[in-house]
């Protein structure tokens, strides 16, 4: 019961949501926009420059170059995500997150590949990690690269 009248009290939305648009164009209190979604509502989305910021803040902790532990890696993956999330908690972003996870995923396979450097440690991770030795020994010598391995 106070929660919502709570929230309704933090986010007055009373009429049209754009005249409401409208007037939040002065403050910008988020880097959000209106868009109209489904079935003609409109929905609060994150701009494009709010998706390309969060998207290097990544790229920068996921570098293969940076001198960092995968635990270190995962941890500023977190407090980056929990601020971020936090900050565009009432936009619309459940679809590009999903999207983002397995790219994030990815990057962090990508990290673990390159650290581990040469064929017979990557063959004896394999055996570790439960692949069979013929298949540890094909994918350990691969030419492929590290992100098409990844």
């Amino acid at each position: 019961m106070f929660a919502a009248v709570r929230f309704r009290n933090a986010f007055p939305f009373s009429g049209n949501l754009l005249q409401q648009q409208e007037k939040w164009e002065g403050t910008k209190r988020y880097n959000c926009t209106f868009v109209k979604g489904e079935k003609g509502k409109y929905q609060l989305v994150v701009s494009e420059k709010g998706w390309n910021n969060l998207k290097l803040k990544i790229k920068i902790i996921t570098r293969k170059t940076t001198p960092a532990t995968f635990d270190e890696r995962i941890h500023k993956l977190k407090e980056l995500h929990r601020g971020w999330l936090g900050y565009y908690r009432i936009a619309s972003i459940s679809g590009k997150l999903k999207d983002m996870d397995g790219w994030i995923r990815n990057r962090l396979r990508y990290c673990i590949w390159q650290n581990w450097k040469k064929p017979e440690r990557k063959r004896k991770n394999f055996i570790r990690l439960g692949v069979d030795q013929e298949h540890a020994f094909a994918w350990s010598r691969t030419r492929k690269g590290g992100w098409a391995v990844a």
